[in-house]
């Protein structure tokens, strides 16, 4: 029985649809979260400012709709607001139409293949979570845009809705106040009829009015046109799904040669219902969504058209009241009074509706021009990316490369392309020949590429290996050839740039180990290429080819350091039990290197990964391979203990006995996340019982029973020391290295505006601030069991 996917889902990461400009530093508003219950969405609304006005600079409340539209009517019935646009309520947030076909799905699930029924099922999920998205999205513009207008954020009720950490008890209109509701709709869409007729003597509002009412009109056919063709491209996109379902039955219950073609069929349609599925992704994305935004922005340029209308037509019959008045020679002051306030009202209202006005047009237009740009480049992007998968895809099938229930697809983690598996039933069967391989090999039977001197390869031996750097000279020689390149179709599939710190335009990792590393890097593949001394490449270009190498090349033991074309696309796992394929390494009978299935159950459409040869921490994952694991259980901080550097002999010894000691007891540790073990290695408190021995502790201990030191404590009293050293030495790591907290990091990762760079940094400084809090965790625990 299939369910919808109602209980609570989080969402996080959002994609959104951007249409307005939202960028203001004093008041940022995000929703860090959302939990989609049956009945309601509660969103946590997460403020970060530095008004004065709010009681504390950094705060979540969780909110409901209903919330929003109470704020959203406050703001409509302030005459204070009535010459401002008052930002559009969000929508109400409607899963029943997508539970309906979930649950109509499910009642359809004894008539349609299992295929057929998974891959309908994963699209309608696919379109509630991206309609959940979409609801939390424009709850989100909805706050943005009241924090970014310079009146509407100094609202009261704004800062009640934004502070307040209960719930605002906001019920829903009852029966008498709908009715009403529904008299004052009447009267007013009456009184816009009546007034779009009114005669207007300020030029700029006349032109304003006639084009509102035009644009309002257009735009609102644009949008239902969009969400037309939406609708047409997903309704193609269901359609292919059971057309390919259908010939796969066929040519599974067909066993004849006709079948090999039915297969090709079934797999021309599916490859069709993706593109099919993107393009209606892309419109719904960039255009529909900002459409659908600013029909409904028009909407509140034109109830502001009507707040100033109704105050003119109001000032007008003050007029006429006030020259009754006088002809009659009663009441003259009153009217006068009643004339000259409601000519102050229309006056302001005429003045801060020009600059709303204004406002309005220049958001508007930047925002369309923005989002139809994005449009055309994500367009753009998936043809070039069509177009470039299949020339790889071709010289993979030239060569003979087995790729058995193997597809290659955009990845859904990642830039660039991965490896999916494409039967439930089936195992992938991955089998490259050894003429694709890329590897020093190759660049020495190469009749056109010239091996660095012998002199040079000496010369950059503390600094690179020979291996890689050979290989790297050579793909960046292939690369210069373009279609003349044997390797040309998977050079061309190679990405442009990478997320390795190298490659970052900012720093994003702090003053860490990692940015230090980075450095050291970048200084020794400078003083590589400055002895290379090239004419045709320049640094950039050799630190593209050697990142390439470092996080793509496999260790062969026929050809060491090589690039496999295809193998190269399946991702990293942490674990061996999460690997669903492995090398086997060269096959000498039919020279092919080979990847194949681990014992693990492989879905239809499921990743295929293979496990590194280490258990890799984040610091090294971004360093050299480009991004880091949420709750990576192999993560690590890099701690070097430092010695005092007064010269006493006690110090001496002490520096003697490291040094001739086993790599046990070192000053260079990590603290480590290791299941069932302490985050303080022993190794590490071995180490520490050494550096803070005082002399009658010292005199006890020799080479001969040093390994003492890893099993048990010296004293109370040089265990307190030792804690105590190891907390001061942690605090000033944290201090050296990092220059946001811990909190910080995590409301910066809830952020939609994070690029890839960013958001795999910090995945790895939130990694490394949890792992020094759980340390001293660790460490104040133990020093109250000393007590």
């Amino acid at each position: 029985m299939l369910e919808a996917a109602s209980g609570i889902e989080a969402a996080s990461n959002k994609q959104r649809a951007d249409t307005v400009d939202l960028s203001d530093s004093d008041l940022q508003i995000d929703i860090s979260d959302a939990l989609s219950e049956k009945e309601k969405v509660k969103f946590t609304v997460h403020t970060k400012t530095k008004l004065p006005a709010f009681q504390e600079s950094e705060f979540n409340v969780s909110r409901q709709h209903e919330e929003f539209i109470w704020l959203h009517d406050r703001f409509n019935e302030n005459e204070e607001y009535a010459g401002l646009i008052i930002p559009p309520a969000p929508p109400r947030p409607d899963f029943d139409s997508s539970r309906a076909k979930l649950q109509k799905l499910s009642d359809s699930e004894s008539i349609l293949t299992k295929e057929e029924y998974d891959k309908m099922k994963q699209e309608l999920e696919a379109e509630y979570l991206a309609m959940f998205k979409k609801t939390v999205s424009m709850h989100e513009v909805f706050l943005q845009r009241l924090a970014a207008h310079p009146i509407l954020r100094s609202d009261n009720n704004f800062r009640v809705f934004l502070e307040y950490k209960e719930d605002l008890s906001v019920r829903g209109k009852n029966a008498k106040e709908q009715i009403s509701g529904f008299f004052k709709t009447l009267t007013k869409t009456a009184d816009e009829v009546l007034l779009a007729n009114q005669k207007e003597n300020d030029e700029f509002f006349e032109r304003q009015k006639q084009f509102l009412l035009t644009y309002n009109t257009k735009i609102k056919d644009a949008t239902n046109a969009a969400d037309k063709s939406t609708r047409a491209h997903k309704t193609v996109a269901d359609t292919y799904i059971k057309l390919s379902s259908g010939f796969n039955t066929l040519a599974t219950s067909d066993k004849t040669d006709l079948s090999r073609y039915l297969l090709l069929v079934a797999d021309l349609f599916e490859k069709a219902r993706k593109l099919e599925s993107r393009v209606q992704s892309d419109l719904d994305l960039k255009l529909s969504d900002t459409l659908r935004y600013y029909l409904r922005d028009s909407k509140a340029a034109l109830d502001l058209m009507y707040r100033r209308s109704r105050c003119l037509a109001d000032f007008e019959t003050a007029n006429k009241n006030l020259d009754r008045a006088r002809a009659k020679n009663k009441e003259v002051q009153q009217a006068e009074t009643a004339q000259q306030s409601i000519k102050q009202k229309f006056e302001t209202i005429s003045e801060k509706a020009k600059d709303e006005l204004n406002d309005f047009k220049t958001r508007r237009v930047q925002m369309f021009r923005k989002n139809l740009i994005e449009l055309t480049e994500l367009q753009i992007k998936h043809a070039k990316d069509e177009e470039r998968l299949k020339l790889f895809k071709n010289w993979l099938h030239e060569h003979n490369v087995i790729w058995d229930k193997v597809d290659i697809r955009p990845s859904i983690l990642y830039k660039g392309f991965s490896v999916y598996s494409t039967s439930s039933q089936e195992l992938p069967n991955i089998q490259i020949p050894t003429t694709l391989l890329m590897s020093n090999q190759s660049a020495k039977d190469s009749s056109t590429f010239v091996l660095p001197t012998f002199d040079i390869l000496d010369q950059t031996d503390q600094h690179i290996d020979r291996e890689t750097l050979i290989l790297s000279l050579f793909l960046l020689h292939e690369r210069s050839k373009g279609v003349q390149s044997h390797w040309y179709p998977y050079i061309q599939l190679l990405p442009n740039t990478f997320t390795t710190p190298l490659f970052h335009k900012e720093n994003y990792v702090e003053n860490t180990s990692v940015f230090y590393l980075t450095e050291t890097m970048r200084q020794s593949m400078s003083e590589v290429w400055d002895l290379i001394d090239s004419s045709t490449f320049q640094l950039e270009d050799f630190l593209w080819a050697y990142t390439a190498i470092t996080s793509r090349a496999f260790n062969l033991t026929e050809l060491g350091t090589t690039l496999i074309p295809l193998a190269d696309l399946a991702n990293h796992v942490s674990f061996a039990h999460e690997a669903n394929l492995y090398s086997m390494g060269i096959n000498k009978e039919t020279d092919r290197f080979v990847l194949k299935a681990t014992d693990k159950k492989i879905l239809d459409g499921e990743e295929l990964c293979l496990k590194y040869n280490n258990e890799l921490a984040n610091w090294q994952l971004l360093l050299y391979y480009g991004f880091a694991i949420e709750n990576n259980p192999c993560d690590s901080v890099l701690l070097e203990l430092k010695m005092d550097s007064n010269d006493t002999y006690e110090m001496e010894i002490k520096k003697m006995l490291l040094l001739n000691l086993s790599e046990d007891l070192c000053l260079e540790h990590e603290l480590k996340i290791i299941e069932n073990e302490p985050i303080i290695s022993e190794n590490l408190l071995g180490t520490l019982r050494l550096i803070v021995m005082s002399n009658e502790e010292l005199e006890q201990f020799n080479i001969s029973n040093l390994n003492e030191l890893l099993l048990s404590m010296v004293s109370v009293d040089n265990e307190r020391r030792v804690l105590n050293k190891l907390s001061v030495s942690l605090n000033e790591l944290k201090d050296v290295s990092y220059t946001t907290t811990l909190e910080e990091n995590l409301n910066r990762f809830q952020s939609n505006e994070l690029n890839d760079d960013e958001r795999y940094s910090l995945i790895y400084l939130i990694g490394q601030k949890q792992i020094l809090d759980n340390a001293q965790r660790w460490i104040g625990n133990a020093l109250s069991q000393l007590k």
